[in-house]
């Protein structure tokens, strides 16, 4: 397994965990087996607008991806349509995409496009200026919150 593909799996991993394995936005309940088929474990703030892709879970949520109320390719279909018209996703937006945009898909994980950049940054360049600010809990890697991974290891 590559650096690259390192990194994808433990962002999915991590973004599947700490949303219980269920969409944040419908609540459909998947599990630890059916989770890939079930879910996506989507960038809320585009990969290509991201330093280092976004792989950090301050970026990503659980969405499903089956036919659920919102569209047909479910919640995660419809935060891939609220990218495309950010105009929905303004405060106070009658509009249903409203729930689907970033800045309510932060909130729903309790994150920021602040954190999620500088949770980057770091997972980037770990070494960085950032690293200094990002506190560390004991046994946790700052940006995955679970046990140290391979980023965090080399700075303990």
């Amino acid at each position: 397994m590559t650096r690259k593909q390192k990194i994808r799996a433990a962002f999915r991993d991590a973004v599947f965990k700490r949303d219980g394995y269920r969409c944040v936005v419908c609540g459909f309940q998947s599990s630890p087996e059916r989770v890939e088929q079930d879910l996506d474990a989507h960038h809320i703030t585009p990969r290509e607008l991201m330093p280092g892709g976004g792989y950090v879970v301050e970026n990503g949520v659980s969405l499903c991806g089956r036919n659920r109320k919102s569209s047909a390719k479910g919640c995660h279909g419809a935060a891939e349509l609220a990218l495309q018209f950010p105009a929905c996703g303004t405060k106070g937006s009658k509009n249903f995409l409203y729930r689907f945009s970033p800045p309510q898909l932060y909130e729903k994980i309790g994150s920021s496009r602040e954190r999620a950049e500088a949770a980057s940054v770091y997972l980037e360049n770990p070494r960085s200026a950032e690293h200094d600010k990002r506190p560390l809990v004991a046994g946790q890697c700052p940006h995955t919150g679970l046990n140290y991974c391979e980023h965090c290891i080399g700075d303990r």
